[in-house]
């Protein structure tokens, strides 16, 4: 009889195995700068788009700088609003403030909120609607304030940096009278990838369990019984319908010791429940024979 064939085969098994190798396309690193590239805009449902991309060979790798100014004119407090988007492979990793940032009376405000639009307004009396915030000066400067953003103040709701790929807003203002001019360094990193050794050993991990389920759905479709019963001298057929009698079972093939000891016992041509040994008859005219000699 013909063996059934069995479908799948490996090519889908190392496809996934090459799959744990894929790297992040790497980002062209992203800059902004009030100066040379127009304001930054002030209007929170429409904040300025900035996508953030790698550079290995920057100063700083992954840095993407923003420079601008804030401050109040006749009353009026310039906010300026700055939608950053973290690419799918990076991490949001620090947010650097230069040396080049000034702030006016007690510090300036910057605060991040999840999505493409800042969802709250400058009126509110709480930082509900913000992942995080700080009031930030220029002992901050050169350094990264993100992970101190991240506590859970004033309702904000916190965050653990790095923050991971997806759309972020960031609100930056000064409420001093004056032109303040401030300068930030976003940094990315690549997501962390597993070591090498562990892309072998779960690429092997896949191959190999995909060999043990068709060794499996082949047995299967052959109608092997693993563990033949027997109730008395009549051997059971299997549950989906073929006679497998226990002197057929494959080579190799684990069989418990009493049915191994009771097919041991069967002459290979007898059928089931028949006795492949002499009839007393037989013996005692065997007998006779001899004594006549």
């Amino acid at each position: 009889m013909a063996r059934p064939a069995v479908h799948g085969g490996y090519s889908g098994l190392v496809a996934v195995a090459l799959a744990c190798f894929v790297i992040a396309a790497p980002a062209l690193a992203a800059s902004y700068s009030e100066s040379a590239d127009g304001e930054v805009s002030g209007n929170r449902l429409a904040p300025t788009r900035l996508l953030l991309g790698f550079a290995a060979g920057a100063n700083v790798a992954g840095s993407n700088v923003v420079s601008g100014s804030t401050g109040r004119a006749n009353g009026v407090v310039d906010r300026d609003y700055l939608h950053v988007v973290v690419q799918p492979g990076f991490l949001w990793a620090e947010l650097r403030v230069g040396n080049q940032t000034a702030v006016g009376g007690g510090g300036s405000f910057i605060g991040i909120a999840s999505g493409a639009f800042m969802s709250v307004a400058p009126e509110a009396s709480s930082a509900a609607g913000l992942l995080g915030y700080r009031v930030y000066g220029t002992a901050d400067r050169n350094t990264d304030i993100l992970a101190a953003m991240g506590l859970s103040s004033n309702g904000a709701s916190g965050f653990a940096a790095p923050l991971p790929a997806g759309d972020y807003t960031v609100w930056n203002q000064e409420l001093a009278t004056g032109t303040f001019g401030y300068r930030f360094n976003f940094v990315i990193s690549p997501v962390p990838e597993p070591s090498m050794a562990l892309l072998w050993a779960l690429g092997l991990a896949v191959l190999a369990g995909g060999r043990l389920k068709v060794i499996r759905q082949d047995r299967c479709a052959r109608g092997v019984r693993l563990q033949p019963v027997q109730e008395g001298s009549t051997w059971v057929p299997s549950s989906h319908g073929r006679v497998e009698w226990v002197m057929r079972h494959p080579p190799g093939l684990r069989v418990p010791n009493e049915i191994s000891k009771s097919s041991a016992a069967r002459s290979p041509a007898s059928p089931p429940g028949r006795s492949s040994s002499p009839s007393a008859g037989g013996r005692a005219a065997a007998r006779g024979r001899r004594r006549m000699k």
